[in-house]
């Protein structure tokens, strides 16, 4: 997962200081918010003891330092405020998403949960107490 992830920063690196810029998916705001998206999952991945809240803080920082970057260091690119918006959305996207997952279990209700538990024994063969039989 961390050579995926290496991989990804350093395709982002080269992206964002290449004199002519790179699209993928033809727009280039849906460029930032996928390159992030991506990033910030792969980080999350990685790193599973990392506090949301900080990853979200810190991936701030490329949002806006690619932009300041191409603003200085690339003569043929400006930066862009909006592509900085719309990287950093990929980000919250892609914690929203971690979010989500994370705590499915509070969307269940007791009843679905009850459905799944007899589901479950039902399919390995266990027999549920309501149905057993005492002697």
């Amino acid at each position: 997962m961390l050579g995926l992830l290496a991989l990804t920063l350093m395709i982002g690196v080269w992206a964002a200081l290449t004199p002519v810029q790179p699209t993928l998916l033809r727009w280039d705001k849906v460029d930032h918010m996928a390159w992030f998206t991506i990033a910030t999952t792969l980080i999350s991945l990685s790193f599973p003891n990392v506090k949301l809240r900080w990853l979200l803080l810190v991936m701030m920082i490329p949002a806006i330092g690619c932009e300041v970057i191409q603003l200085i260091f690339t003569p043929t690119r400006s930066g862009n405020w909006k592509d900085a918006v719309a990287s950093y959305s990929g980000a919250v996207l892609a914690l929203m998403a971690i979010i989500s997952g994370k705590y499915r279990n509070w969307l269940i209700t007791p009843a679905e949960e009850a459905r799944e538990e007899a589901r479950e024994r039902q399919v390995s063969g266990i027999a549920s107490p309501a149905s057993a039989t005492y002697l």
